[in-house]
């Protein structure tokens, strides 16, 4: 990596959590007023609340912010917009995503594999 990071595993004391970290150690060159400016012009992209309900604003840690902007990189449709956002992420690093987000990802994903699974066998015995 061109950037100095950190790499860790933590656990939650109070929840059943566990993260694996890669964090940059330069957060101190983080252009925060760029950053909201970016955030500004996605519009709702990125949420006004963090995952654990904290408001999303300029004077607190950038790292929650840049984790709802990661999640929500998917609706990011502008290929410029999008390198932007990239490049955030990319600048101040990441933790892997909590369990229950995981899950309801895998749920996600699992039915929509089963449901075009059932959708082709069915074309495929109505063809017939």
């Amino acid at each position: 990596m061109s950037e100095p990071y950190q790499e860790g595993i933590s656990r939650s004391v109070y929840l059943p959590e566990i993260s694996i970290d890669h964090t940059s150690w330069a957060l101190d060159e983080f252009d925060l007023e760029k950053f909201m400016a970016l955030v500004r012009e996605l519009g709702d992209i990125v949420p006004e609340r963090d995952k654990y309900g904290r408001p999303i604003d300029q004077v607190s840690d950038p790292r929650p912010k840049v984790e709802a902007l990661f999640v929500n990189l998917h609706r990011i449709k502008n290929p410029d917009l999008r390198e932007r956002a990239e490049d955030f992420v990319r600048s101040i690093g990441l933790k892997s995503p909590d369990i229950y987000y995981l899950v309801k990802i895998l749920k996600e994903s699992s039915r929509n594999i089963i449901n075009s699974l059932s959708e082709q066998i069915e074309k495929s015995f109505l063809r017939k």
